[in-house]
């Protein structure tokens, strides 16, 4: 009878030893996060750094020039700073070279955008307006029907022109894809 319960407590102590090493190989081991959390999460920080970041603030040569020769608000952030420009090449009835407006609104997107965005991804940014969708930039367009994951992000925006008025409201949509 005795012997019955050496047999219990081998039993125990193997149960014991096996949950022992599965927990330690369990909490040691690294977790992996989702390759679409990390897509998400860099489709978010991209736009907020848009929206959020002024001009003043970044440190790029492009920038610089725009602010020094009185092309840009250094108080704008740079969403802000390409919705002047749209509105200016494309609102404004008396500037004379509207595609000037235009370029700058795209290069100052490509110039600050491409250092920050992985070149695994592609993206384009695109203003609704009532009467026209004006892409301002886009990276590897032709590969956004052969992905299967894409972030669009939407925000309202507008262009303050003075202190009385301001230009309608319209969505900015920025869109990143996985090429």
């Amino acid at each position: 009878m005795n012997k019955k319960g050496y047999f219990f407590i081998l039993d125990a102590f193997l149960a014991a030893t096996i949950i022992a090493f599965t927990l330690v190989a369990i909490l040691s081991s690294d977790v992996a996060v989702s390759p679409r959390t990390s897509d998400y999460s860099q489709a978010d920080a991209i736009s907020k750094f848009l929206l959020d970041t002024k001009l003043e603030d970044i440190d790029n040569q492009m920038v610089k020039n725009l602010i020094a020769n009185g092309y840009g608000n250094p108080r704008n952030t740079v969403m802000e700073q390409i919705d002047t420009f749209y509105y200016i090449a494309s609102k404004q009835t008396v500037v004379a070279n509207k595609t000037y407006y235009q370029d700058l609104s795209r290069n100052l997107l490509k110039n600050v955008s491409e250092p920050i965005v992985s070149s695994k991804y592609g993206y384009n940014y695109v203003i609704h307006d009532v009467t026209l969708n004006y892409s301002v930039y886009n990276r590897s367009l032709e590969t956004i029907n052969l992905t299967d994951f894409r972030v669009v992000t939407k925000r309202i925006a507008y262009v303050r022109i003075n202190q009385t008025a301001v230009f309608a409201p319209h969505i900015v949509e920025f869109t990143l894809w996985i090429k």
